[in-house]
């Protein structure tokens, strides 16, 4: 189930946006990352999706790893914001990769 509510920017990216945001079917916080394009071409949305589509086989085979985010669930973006190519739903993180960095 793909529906959240409440979105809040947690960052942006050259591949898309961040959100924080609440999955509507757990009440649980997840993270919501958009894969947008710079522009509408044939040729930038395919390459956003195949983007899209090698970071979820990366996550699906390298998921249970302690150091990897879990993904929850992943969709096409007909049903989200405008020049959206697709979204992967996922566990939120506590803190940023700086934050871990510097703790250590």
């Amino acid at each position: 189930d793909f529906a959240y509510r409440m979105p809040t920017s947690l960052g942006e990216g050259g591949n898309g946006n961040v959100y924080k945001a609440i999955q509507q079917s757990t009440g649980t916080m997840v993270a919501v990352k958009e894969a947008k394009t710079e522009d509408n071409s044939a040729a930038a949305r395919i390459s956003a999706v195949r983007a899209c589509r090698k970071e979820v086989r990366l996550m699906e085979l390298l998921g249970g790893h302690k150091h990897v985010v879990k993904l929850i669930a992943t969709c096409t973006c007909a049903t989200t914001a405008p020049g959206c190519q697709g979204a992967l739903m996922m566990e939120l993180c506590d803190d940023s990769l700086h934050g871990f960095r510097c703790q250590s």
